[in-house]
This record gives C-alpha cells, structure tokens and sequence, in this order.
C-alpha cells in the first residue's frame, strides 16, 4: 500500500507546489510597480505665462488619484491640483520683487526660489501605494545677482518704484551697439500689448561690451551698466590686487572652499553626489542663453564632456582654457571683468544679498532646506531699518557696509545705498581664516570691558549689545542702554548691579553650555548660535524656513502685511510656532519657552511660567519707578519715564520734567536693559530676575511683597 501511494502523493504534492508557485509569479509579473511621472522640466517659459504641465503614472493596482503641491517658489494656483495635466500662470516679474526692490530703481537679483516653481506630483492607487515625482518650471534659466556689470546677451531685469508712469529709455549705449533695446519681461508678450518703455519691469540684453545708461525720466533715475565677457583666472587679478598696489585679497581667497569647488566635485572629492547640473554655481559664465565667452561657452566649442565617472584627475586632464574659467572665482560675485582694466566703474563690488543667494537659496542644493536665502529673509536682519541705516553712529551695525568697514577699523558715517545685515556681512568670501568664513570669531570685548570667549558668536556679540558701561555712566546723563543687549545678558553683566550681593548668570551663558548631542564632536560652547541657528521643522511643517537656521528666530515672526496696528485683527489665526526642539535636549519634555518658574518671583501668590514672571516683575518694576517720580505717596499719582533718542526722560505727576535720583535712573536702565534683551528671562533668568528684584529693593527699600527671592 505504502509503495503504491507514495509516488502518487509525491506528485500531487508537486503539483501544487507548482501550481502555487506559477499563481504567486503570475501576481508578482502582472502587477507593474506603481510610478509616477512628473514630466520633464521646463526652463524659459517666462513670466506670466500660462504653463501646462504634463504628469502622469503607471503601474500599481486599480485606477490612479492624482495630486498636486507646490514646494518652493512664487506662490501661485493651479487649475485643479487633482488633475494629471493642470495649468497654471507663472508669477509677473513684479510679483517676485523683495521690499528692498520695490523701493528703488534697481536692477533685480533672481535667486532660484524666486524664479522656479518647484511641484510635487503624488500618485496613488486603489490599494493606497503612493509614487512621488518632481518638476521644477522656470521663468528664466538667467542668473542674476543684481549687479551692474553683465555678460553681453545677459538678460538684464530693471524694476522702478511705485509710481503713477513710467518712461524708460537707453540713452546711452556703445557705438557699434546693433541691439539693445527695452523688452517686456514676458517671452511671449504682444508688443503691440505690452510697450516696454512704459511698465515697471523692462527688460535688457546688452549686445556687445561696453557701457549702457538706461534712465526713467519721470523721476530722473538712472541705471549704468557695463556689458564684458568671461576673463576667467588668467585675467589675473593679482596684478592689482597684490598687497602693494591693492589689498591682496587673492591669496586668502585661495584657501576658501570656493577657490577649487568645481575641481573637487569631478575628481570626486566631494562628500555629496556631483554632476552636470551642480557646475552652474562652479564655473563663471554658464549662461544658456547667451554666448560671451563662459565656461558653457567654451565647453560647446571644445567638446568636453562631464566624466562619466568621478575620479582623482579629471580636473586636470580638463583643456585649460576650461579650467581657467572653473571654480567660484572673482567674477563669481564682482561680474565679467573683460571691460574691467583695472577702472572701478567697470566692476561691481556689491554687498546685496542677491549676489550670494543666486547660488545659496535653493537649487541647485540637492536638499531644499539647505535654503539660507530664504531663512534669511524671513529674520530681522533682512529689513534695512530706514532710519539708523541713515544716521551716522547706527551705520556701523544696521548696515552691510558700515560693519565691514567697522570690522576693518574703519567707519562709515554716510551711507547713499545702505544694505540691511546681508550674508557678505557677517561672512568675508575672501578669506577662511575664521570658520564659516565668519568676519569675527573668537574673543570679543563688551562694552563694560569684560571680554569673552564668544566663538562663532562674537558676530552677534559684536551688535547685540547695550552699547554702553555702567561704570561711566551716571543719572545726570541719563543713558538708556541700547535696544539688543542680548550678549551682556547671556553673559551676565552689563547692567547696574545694585546692593552688595553676589549676582548669578543661569547655565545658558556658561562656557559648559554645549548640547548632549555634540558633545562628543566638540566641547566648546557656540553661545547664540546653539540656539538661534539651530534646525528648524522639516519641509511640510509649520515654521520651516521661518525659524532656525539662518532665520535666527525661535519662534515665527509676527506677520508684516504693511496693514496699521489693529486693521485686520484676528484675520491671521496661524498659531505661532516656537522651535523647543532644540531645548529638549536639556529641558525634557519643554512644550514652550514660557516653561514653569521654580518659585513665585514677583509675589503674586502663583507660580507661572518663568517669562510670564519677569513680564509681571518688569511691571511691578514700572510702576515703583512711577510712583516714586510723584512722591511715592500711594494717592493714584505717578510720573513717567521713557527713552528716546537714547536717553531716559523722566517726568513727575504733573508732566514735568524731572531729575532723577540715582536708584530712579539705575531702576529705569536695568528695566529696559532686560526689556531689551527680548527673551523675558529666557537667555539668562537668574541674571533677570536678581536685576528686576534687587532693583525695586534699592528703589523702595523694600523687596517685592511676598516675592520669592532670587
């Protein structure tokens, strides 16, 4: 029995087996994987265009759902985002202008983020399996960092104030000039539709070197340009700039990471992929749309090719008149220097955001959130301050210029083309000599005379500070400490420390104060930048690009919509996002920075949140000050203090001016000082709370009632 059976049960259990295996390959070949497509790229479509876009997908199982978000650059609406195949129109030119640009004639910089249009398409099938793709539409493949020296045949974007008319003209131009004329802005624009001379965004190309005066004579601007091609290294701007006839600025810049970046990515020395679409911020000149000696230029006509394999070598098996325009060289930033010969008319020398930010907001970077031009207009240094931009003594740090002249040990004391706090302010691209080619680093005086290891900081150190020492000041003066005493305050001095009691500073100003996560990496504390600058929310996630990072902010930054204080209140209901996560390295499980107090220290009888406590203390500390300016006699009288233009004025009940006594005057200043800081106890709450308390003391004669002392 068993020898007739088990042949027959061997072979049906075969063919099931079989059968099993030909069904579950049969589902493995039949189900394609699920792909999406987002059509290929679109470069030059222009501004105001209508772009239809071409996405698709295949594979998965069922019927495909599609949709559509936008990731980066101008905002604008698509048809419908659930469509495959949507349109939309592309941003006006004047749609894209910063505040900076909408407030002068000026020629426009374009960084990436503000002439792409970067879509996500997501495709999914009935069984909820997603594929993602990517297309980027550009308006113009030009790359432009608003300087006044172009390539020929480089489109050339103007833009005016607001004003009732416009009336553009060249009116000067080079002899052999066979073009240059106004164009619209749009590539498909109807002339009999648009006339350029008359809208507020007209666009130029110069034809061949030389110089071009444009004017808009309604309101008697003028804009020169200087037109040249690629001169590349062998234009050698040692000649000049040797040390002897002018500071040698080329030697330092040979040690920064620009000098030799294109050199390194193909012979493969780079920790990040590298490719064709990396070498237009590593070369000079690589403009698509114009021939004038760049480094595309001189690829075409020689033939080469980018290897196909990165290898140590390439670089320099490279014709050398292709090595001699690579890398982030001197026209990277200053402008083709063909027409240049040693004439300063003739080269740009700008310290405008733009002139970084063509490379530094977006793509290229294979990681968008690496976009420190957009973090960077999202903080305050990006808004020029109109009034101490103009005033001679607030030059040296409300303006780009005025703190590299300061850096230097020069001063500026009037200023015609003030840039706000921009990246070429805080960082030389000459030299590496700091880290992160940082302008200061290291050791840095305050203003009281203590000096401190401030690292990376001493940058922000070197500003946000009271301006001011304590020792020589006295009530007869009646100085204010300047607005941002944010370094004296981390470092725990700075103000007047009244009674004869020792003063604390809390841990965040120490030189201990190093995250767990890098301590194994360094052991140095960074001061602000630990926190200021650390990683903000992920992509998809309230406050990316608006806090952390290159925003400096830790929490985003009220709306400045242009509207007067309360019109439209209560319209913006985004809640406000404060970047804790870089805190809940040491305060586990923080949900703010409004975090529990450890006593009740302004003797309300309840212990709140530490800022809310130095809120009520400054507060408390108010009113002892105006109270004693009217006699401290409790009948609902008071005086007032304010500062303005730097100084206190005090005023008795009835109005007057008063003088005021040496607890009155070192009161209000500690008051401010701590108002000023701007963290409501946070950089350093012990320092804080001992300033605000001990100053109502020798106000009063009194400690606060029922306050827990500090």
């Amino acid at each position: 029995m068993d020898g007739n059976h088990k042949p027959k049960m061997a072979t049906l259990l075969f063919l099931l087996t079989l059968a099993l295996l030909l069904t579950l390959t049969a589902r493995g070949h039949t189900q394609a994987p699920l792909k999406a497509n987002a059509g290929p790229n679109q470069e030059d479509v222009g501004f105001d265009q209508l772009v239809q876009l071409a996405g698709g997908g295949s594979g998965g199982e069922g019927d495909l759902t599609f949709h559509w978000r936008q990731l980066h650059g101008p905002s604008m609406i698509l048809s419908d985002p659930n469509l495959p195949n949507p349109r939309f129109t592309t941003p006006t030119l004047e749609q894209v202008l910063t505040p900076a640009e909408r407030k002068a004639f000026t020629i426009v910089a374009l960084s990436p983020d503000e002439k792409e249009v970067v879509l996500e398409l997501t495709v999914t099938d009935s069984q909820g399996e997603t594929a993602i793709d990517q297309v980027i539409v550009s308006m113009t493949s030009t790359a432009t960092g608003g300087l006044s020296t172009v390539g020929v045949g480089t489109e050339v974007f103007l833009t005016g104030k607001e004003q009732e008319g416009y009336n553009w003209t060249v009116s000067e131009k080079p002899f052999d000039s066979g073009g240059g004329e106004l164009t619209c802005p749009s590539q498909s624009d109807d002339p009999a539709e648009c006339e350029a001379s008359e809208i507020r965004t007209p666009v130029f190309i110069p034809d061949v070197p030389g110089v071009y005066v444009i004017e808009e004579i309604n309101s008697g601007s003028v804009i020169r340009l200087v037109a040249s091609l690629w001169s590349g290294e062998r234009f050698d701007c040692r000649r000049c700039h040797n040390g002897k006839r002018r500071p040698d600025l080329v030697t330092p810049w040979l040690k920064t990471g620009h000098a030799g970046f294109f050199a390194r990515g193909v012979d493969g020395r780079l920790s990040l992929p590298y490719d064709e679409e990396c070498i237009r911020c590593h070369t000079i000149g690589h403009e698509k749309k114009a021939d004038n000696g760049g480094f595309d230029d001189v690829q075409l006509l020689l033939g080469w090719r980018f290897p196909e394999r990165l290898l140590p070598g390439n670089f320099r098996k490279a014709p050398p008149r292709l090595q001699n325009l690579a890398n982030i060289q001197c026209e990277s930033c200053h402008g083709p220097g063909s027409e240049h010969g040693g004439r300063k008319e003739a080269i740009s020398v700008s310290l405008r955001s733009g002139v970084c930010q063509q490379c530094h907001a977006g793509a290229p970077y294979l990681n968008r959130d690496l976009n420190r031009g957009v973090e960077w207009e999202n903080s305050k240094h990006s808004v020029l301050v109109e009034n101490p931009a103009f005033r001679g003594e607030c030059i040296p740090c409300h303006t780009a210029q005025g703190f590299v002249r300061r850096v230097k040990g020069k001063l500026l004391t009037r200023l015609d083309d003030p840039q706000p706090q921009t990246c070429a302010a805080c960082h030389d691209p000459h030299s590496a000599r700091n880290e992160h080619q940082l302008r200061i680093a290291g050791k840095i005086a305050l203003p009281d005379g203590t000096r401190v290891e401030a690292d990376v900081a001493a940058i922000c150190y070197a500003c946000h500070n009271s301006r001011r020492n304590p020792a020589t000041l006295a009530a007869s003066g009646r100085l204010a400490p300047h607005f941002g005493p944010q370094g004296e305050m981390l470092e725990g001095t700075g103000a007047f420390e009244v009674g004869n009691q020792r003063y604390d500073s809390s841990f965040h100003g120490s030189e201990a104060f190093v995250l767990p996560e890098l301590r194994s990496a360094q052991s140095r504390s960074e001061k602000c930048v630990t926190c200021h600058m650390a990683p903000g929310p992920a992509e998809g996630e309230p406050g990316h690009h608006q806090v952390g990072g290159h925003s400096f902010n830790m929490h985003t930054p009220e709306p400045d919509d242009g509207s007067e204080e309360g019109e439209d209140e209560g319209e913006d209901e985004s809640e406000e996002v404060q970047n804790v996560a870089i805190c809940r390295q040491c305060h586990r499980g923080l949900a703010g920075f409004n975090r529990p107090a450890a006593a009740d220290y302004d003797g309300d009888g309840v212990r709140e949140g530490v800022q809310t406590e130095v809120d009520h203390l400054l507060d408390i500390l108010a009113g002892a000050i105006a109270d004693s300016l009217a006699g401290g006699i409790g009948d609902g009288l008071s005086g007032s203090f304010v500062e303005e233009e730097g100084r206190f004025i005090f005023k008795n009940s009835a109005g007057q001016e008063a003088t005021p006594t040496d607890a009155q005057y070192k009161a209000a200043y500690n008051h401010h000082f701590v108002r000023n800081d701007g963290s409501h106890g946070i950089h350093n709450t012990a320092y804080a709370l001992q300033l605000l308390q001990r100053s109502y003391r020798n106000l009063t004669g009194q400690d606060i009632p029922g306050a827990a002392l500090r």
